[in-house]
C-alpha cells in the first residue's frame, strides 16, 4: 500500500448556527376549513354553469378539501372565471355589508331647508334646546302624585287593606297634575 505523504483535507464543518436570513424562506399561511367549504362552494357554480362535468368536479373538490394554502385552491381555479377564491396574487378586495351598500346606493344630500338639528350637526347650534315650561306647582304636583302611589300601597299592604279607600288620594293627584300638563301642551299649541 502505498500511502501519500499529503494529508488528506478533514472535511470542513458545517456551521452551527446559520444566519436568520438564510433560515427563512417565505412562508405561505394555511387556510381555514371556511376557505375550503367556500371554494367547494365555487366549484358547484362552476359545476352548475356547465364549466366543469361531475367527474371534474369530484376531484377538484378533493383536492379543495385537502389544500392547506391559498395557492393550493388557486390552481384549481386557473383554468376557470369567477368567483373564485382569494389567492395570494389575487387578493380579496374588501367588500361593504350589505347595510352600508344600500346606504351608499341611496345617500343623497339633504338641503338645507329640510335640515334638522339631527340630520345635521352643524346647524344644531342655530337651535335653542327645548326646555319643559313646567311651573313650580306642576313640579310639586307631579313629585306628590309620584310619591303617593307607593306609599299608600305599602300602606294599604301593611294594614292588610283595612283602609282600601286611601288609593282614591294617589287617583285623585295623578289627574290632576295629568290635567295640568295637558292644559300646558294646549297653550304651547
Amino acid at each position: 500500500m502505498n500511502e501519500s505523504s499529503t494529508p488528506e483535507p478533514e472535511p470542513a464543518e458545517a456551521p452551527q448556527h446559520q444566519p436568520a436570513e438564510e433560515t427563512k424562506r417565505p412562508v405561505e399561511p394555511r387556510i381555514g376549513d371556511a376557505d375550503r367549504d367556500q371554494a367547494v362552494a365555487f366549484l358547484q357554480e362552476h359545476m352548475a354553469q356547465g364549466r366543469i362535468d361531475a367527474s371534474e368536479f369530484d376531484d377538484r373538490m378533493s383536492r379543495a378539501l385537502k389544500a392547506k394554502t391559498a395557492s393550493e385552491l388557486a390552481v384549481l381555479f386557473d383554468d376557470l372565471p369567477d368567483p373564485r377564491p382569494p389567492s395570494p396574487k389575487n387578493p380579496a378586495t374588501y367588500q361593504a355589508p350589505p347595510w352600508q351598500q344600500l346606504q351608499e346606493q341611496h345617500s343623497f344630500e339633504i338641503p338645507p331647508w329640510q335640515r334638522t338639528p339631527a340630520a345635521s350637526p352643524e346647524i344644531a347650534h342655530h337651535v335653542p334646546p327645548a326646555v319643559p315650561e313646567r311651573s313650580k306647582s306642576e313640579t310639586a304636583l307631579a313629585v306628590a302624585a309620584a310619591a303617593s302611589w307607593p306609599a299608600v300601597i305599602l300602606f294599604c299592604f301593611a294594614t292588610s287593606w283595612s283602609y282600601w279607600w286611601l288609593i282614591f288620594i294617589p287617583i285623585f293627584i295623578s289627574s290632576i297634575a295629568s290635567n295640568m300638563r295637558q292644559q300646558r301642551q294646549g297653550r304651547r299649541r
